[in-house]
């Protein structure tokens, strides 16, 4: 955890020079000395942030378009667009007593020419590829038409204000032709699973692994992007289809969830368009007629433990009983883990944790920091070979020392962080 004593105060401001709109984004950083390199980065990213904001407002005021911020896939053109408008301003940096400001001053002027700019380079990236997609339909090459395609679609819906319009198609937009051709040709499309348990023992590879398949017109498509993500979205792993258009859960490894626990595999279009984001047909606004989720549930035998927690403390705070015995974790282990203790059976997991509850005076801020530092091993002694994971968890809030704190609140707080915290450790085994 870092120990720069900073606070951060992000802001907007709108105003006026000369007639002229002025889209600001300005960030402060509380300092105790010099600015540190990590304490201007963190106003750059304050001021970018709000920046980013300020421009989705001016888009919908001065051009009339919303950018979607919910949807993945205009978010990474929104996060391309804001950094190309740093580009072409100054970055302004202030000192005023005890705080840094950086600020990013817009104009309506060079605003409108770097949307004229972005357009004209995807607009162009979306018809190269739309080209390429053509090209591989008339070859009937399948991959290379699925992958041209959804690169078309994604750079033509990175089009800001009035889509672009193709002239002989009844003034359709380039996007909607995209999309009509890819939608017919993703509804031919098959997706099948051998069968939808995954069975085993958390920590350890499935048994009987099942498998995914996907095809065209009886052909496999390979390099398709899957995604599995837990009920409540958490992503366990990306994949992606082999030359025979299969994806394996053989290297899969069960995480410590309940027995009966659902998992989805989705087709995640990311694959093509940006690695590192999920992108569902939905962000596309493709309507399909089948959907290509493919569900699976844990049919789990529960893996068997020991338990060893201390908690202390090293001020004159109180635990309260439920964090000072490790009742809530046994609990915890047993409904949210699919464990059980083991008694007289040898244990698959070993867990020891020690935790310690401090506090500290911040003076310059007037703020008194409660802090829980706990040190987490975990052994899996059933694996082969044996394999030991472990994680500091140092989880700490402030408060004005004006008011009471709410200690109830923080230990229950610091309890959900410290159950993720052992989860993590128990899945990297």
């Amino acid at each position: 955890m870092s120990r720069i004593h900073s606070f951060v105060l992000s802001g907007l401001l709108f105003c006026f020079v000369a007639d002229a709109q002025i889209i600001s984004g300005f960030c402060t950083v509380k300092l105790n000395g010099p600015a540190s390199a990590e304490q201007t980065q963190t106003a750059r990213q304050g001021a970018r942030a709000r920046l980013k904001t300020e421009i989705v407002k001016w888009a919908d005021e001065s051009l009339g378009f919303t950018f979607d911020t919910l949807n993945n896939n205009q978010n990474i053109y929104l996060d391309i667009f804001t950094d190309a408008c740093i580009k072409l301003i100054k970055e302004e940096a202030s000192f005023q007593g005890k705080t840094l400001m950086i600020t990013y001053n817009l104009t309506d002027e060079t605003a409108n020419q770097a949307v004229q700019s972005f357009n004209q380079q995807y607009d162009n990236k979306a018809l190269f590829s739309w080209e390429a997609a053509n090209n591989a339909a008339r070859e009937k090459d399948n991959i290379n038409f699925y992958i041209s395609a959804i690169k078309a679609l994604s750079y033509a819906s990175a089009h800001i204000g009035s889509p672009l319009l193709i002239q002989g198609t009844e003034d359709k937009s380039l996007e909607d032709i995209i999309r009509d051709t890819l939608r017919v040709f993703l509804d031919k499309v098959k997706v099948t699973s051998s069968n939808m348990i995954l069975e085993g023992k958390a920590g350890r590879p499935v048994n009987n692994p099942p498998s995914i398949t996907v095809t065209c017109d009886s052909q496999p498509l390979p390099g398709i992007g899957l995604t599995a993500m837990q009920q409540d979205g958490k992503v366990l792993f990306y994949s992606t289809t082999d030359e025979n258009g299969q994806m394996s859960f053989g290297d899969f490894k069960i995480p410590f969830v309940a027995n009966g626990t659902l998992i989805y595999v989705r087709h995640n279009l990311g694959k093509v368009i940006d690695e590192n984001v999920f992108v569902t047909e939905k962000d596309l606004k493709l309507r399909l007629k089948n959907s290509w989720d493919q569900t699976f549930i844990f049919k789990l035998s529960r893996p068997f433990y020991t338990l060893e927690y201390k908690a202390s403390s090293v001020s004159n705070i109180t635990l309260p009983p439920d964090f000072a015995g490790d009742s809530h974790l046994k609990k915890f282990l047993q409904d949210s883990c699919s464990m059980q203790i083991a008694a007289n059976t040898p244990a698959d997991l070993a867990i020891f944790i020690q935790n310690q509850v401090s506090s500290y005076n911040y003076s310059e801020t007037e703020e008194v920091g409660i802090k829980i530092t706990a040190q987490i091993t975990v052994k899996g002694l059933s694996l082969d070979p044996v394999r030991t994971e472990q994680e500091t968890l140092e989880y700490e809030k402030r408060y004005d020392i004006s008011i009471d704190i709410p200690y109830g609140l923080f230990f229950w707080e610091a309890n959900q962080k410290l159950r993720e915290a052992i989860k993590n450790t128990m899945n990297r085994l």
